[in-house]
């Protein structure tokens, strides 16, 4: 800050003297002087322009990828700062990289103030890691050091790459679901780095020497059209190895793939539970080993005796198999694994969304008893979560939970908001103790919307500790916030950000209870927001995806809406026109224009946010063929007749605020 002397020296500074004169000088050219300090100092130093937070399809140093989009962030001391033009390398090792040795791609310096959706132009092999860096200029004529060194790998990208096989076992209505085991032996030098492409369906849990390889994903891999392609996921599993005799273990759920019980046993299921699990083995002399699924894995009865992604799960602990996935367990009982040869998807893609994780746990702000003696925990806020049992109780206790949103005056669970009378059941999870110990338990495929749980069969008095609920929800990244000084605002607005993440499971859903359906009227509705709120663009493509899988279908005579779900017509529908739900079997009809907008809508919100032009180019067909479909509505006088004959501008068609 520049301070006056008390008796300025006037002929230091100017060689006349009135005051208003000097005073606008200083004024309209110190500022100037000062900037073009602080920009010769900047450009001196060389190191205040820097880029960091460098990702590879908005996530950071992913595994198996399909292709890489890359992205940066850029950082300067001076205000109105701008990228003008960016360079960025590829090697195949951080040694060559650091050493500037790039072998993979070197861009050159590109005039550009594009930061996002930078696709390498080079070609990249399938299962193979990278290391890239970037450099940039701004507009005051800066140029950063380069950035660390950043990282992803390719994944398994075509039919070819994958040397495993489908497995499974003799599937039984009423049979438990089962543990799969295989050991291999490491003798010779450990790999530096060993990767898990893993698909369980309907989801799976993959486990190496006992310990499961990531207990924080949650019903894994996301839903899809499975008649199209499942999604697998690349998991980094070095540092679950060891020398010597090593065990790799998997546990199957029915998920969304084989779910025959709800909706009162509707056809809505794929096929069995079955997986695939490839894993390579790479060492630091450039040799690598592929560790697959096939025949010589062995598979043997588990402790879930039901799961189903609506219902629930039960689970007898007394079935448990000690040491199941460790190295060195007798052979004895064990079964080989069968060949899936029905119904496997035909294409297998790399999930690129963050999965479902399981979040924070939330403990019972009010235990009580209701009038039939259980216990009732309630844990203050409605969410999409899964329970948490921590008992010490005698062996063979039985335990139920069940749900609810609300209670009734009595305090008793009140299960109409459930919906449970559509799949003819009350949604509840069963467990069996095995005694002798305290016993930690959560369901692996399945999970419920509530913020009421009701436990029976509880020997004693429990408390809170016993029963404590795990948020689950798709693991999308927070890039916004809000607080205002209104609390009442700012409790709506934790309210809205808490809906939308209960309902996103791999799928934007409706409801985390009664559906658990990726509706498109739903999406379309609130898509800004989330944009605003959470990076959503993998999610969003992946969705759109499904959209056009589902659309995919062509079908004669089926089912269209007219108006207000109450009224329908049937015509032809061809390829490319959404269903109103997606993905999955339970479609409910083609779109209705206020539902099926969201073809349009989803690709237009994500370019706005993300500056994601691709999207738009990819999916304008299917736009284009919607568009023109809504407008053939209002000319089609088979669909105008029963409101107006004098217009053919208006649709009339459509659900409106239907619910």
């Amino acid at each position: 800050m520049h301070k006056k002397n008390k008796t300025p020296r006037r002929d230091r500074w100017c060689l006349v003297s009135p005051k208003p004169f000097l005073s606008a000088v200083f004024t309209l050219f110190f500022p100037v002087f000062l900037a073009a300090l602080l920009v010769s100092c900047d450009a001196d130093s060389g190191g205040k322009l820097s880029v960091d937070a460098l990702q590879c399809r908005n996530l950071t140093n992913p595994e198996g990828i399909d292709y890489p989009l890359l992205s940066w962030k850029i950082t300067s001391p001076l205000e109105g700062t701008a990228q003008t033009a960016w360079e960025v390398e590829v090697a195949s090792s951080k040694k060559l990289l650091l050493k500037g040795e790039a072998d993979i791609w070197r861009s050159g310096q590109q005039p550009s103030d594009e930061q996002f959706h930078i696709q390498p132009d080079c070609p990249l092999q399938d299962a193979t890691p990278y290391f890239w860096r970037v450099r940039v200029w701004d507009n005051f004529g800066n140029v950063s050091d380069w950035s660390p060194p950043a990282y992803f790998s390719t994944g398994l990208l075509s039919e070819e790459s994958w040397e495993a096989q489908w497995i499974t076992y003799p599937y039984g209505k009423e049979q438990p679901l089962p543990y799969f085991r295989k050991e291999f032996n490491l003798d010779r030098k450990m790999p530096v780095k060993a990767l898990a492409y893993f698909c369980g369906l309907g989801a799976g849990e993959l486990y190496i020497n006992g310990q499961q390889v990531d207990s924080t994903r949650f019903l894994d891999p996301a839903q899809t059209d499975y008649d199209h392609y499942a999604l697998y996921s690349t998991l980094d599993v070095t540092e679950q190895l060891k020398k010597g005799i090593n065990c790799l273990g998997v546990m199957l759920g029915g998920g969304w793939f084989a779910q025959r019980e709800a909706w009162h046993g509707a056809r809505f299921a794929y096929g069995d539970p079955m997986f695939r699990l490839q894993v390579i083995l790479f060492y630091a002399d450039g040799r690598r080993e592929v560790l697959t699924s096939d025949e010589s894995w062995s598979w043997k009865e588990g402790p879930v005796s039901r799961s189903n992604i609506y219902l629930g799960e039960v689970h007898d602990a007394r079935r448990e198999i000690p040491g199941w996935s460790e190295p060195g367990l007798p052979s004895e009982g064990w079964q080989a694994a069968l060949l899936a040869t029905k119904n496997v998807p035909p294409k297998l893609m790399p999930q690129v969304i963050e999965p479902i994780r399981k979040q924070e746990v939330l403990t019972a702000q009010e235990i009580w008893q209701d009038t039939t003696g259980n216990w009732v925990y309630d844990f203050g806020v409605n969410v999409a979560g899964i329970p948490l049992l921590e008992v010490q109780q005698p062996e063979g206790t039985h335990l139920t939970i069940r749900f609810a949103e609300e209670v009734d005056a009595d305090g008793n669970l009140d299960f109409t908001t459930t919906g449970w009378i559509h799949h003819g059941a009350i949604f509840k999870d069963e467990y069996t103790c095995k005694g002798g110990t305290v016993e930690r338990w959560s369901p692996r495929f399945t999970y419920h919307g509530y913020r009421y749980a009701e436990l029976s069969g509880y020997d004693g008095q429990p408390n809170a500790d016993a029963l404590k609920l795990v948020v689950v929800h798709t693991d999308v990244e927070n890039n916004g916030s809000f607080e205002c000084a209104d609390p009442q605002v700012n409790q709506l607005h934790e309210l809205a950000i808490r809906t939308v993440k209960n309902n996103l499971h791999g799928i934007p859903t409706d409801c985390p209870v009664r559906e658990k359906c990726g509706w498109l009227g739903d999406v379309h509705a609130y898509v800004k927001m989330a944009n605003l709120n959470f990076q959503m663009e993998n999610f969003w493509q992946k969705y759109l995806g499904d959209i056009r899988t589902g659309a995919a279908r062509v079908e004669k005579n089926t089912l269209f809406h007219e108006r207000y779900n109450t009224t329908f017509y049937f015509v032809d529908k061809p390829a490319g026109l959404p269903y109103m739900v997606a993905p999955g079997k339970r479609l409910c009809g083609v779109a209705s224009p206020d539902w099926g907008t969201a073809l349009v809508q989803l690709p237009w919100w994500t370019y706005v946010y993300y500056g994601n032009k691709a999207i738009m180019a990819e999916y304008y067909p299917m736009m284009k063929q919607w568009t023109e479909h809504v407008g053939s509505l209002a000319k089609d006088k088979e669909r105008t007749k029963k409101y107006s004959s004098k217009t053919s501008s208006i649709v009339y068609q459509g659900l409106g605020d239907w619910c």
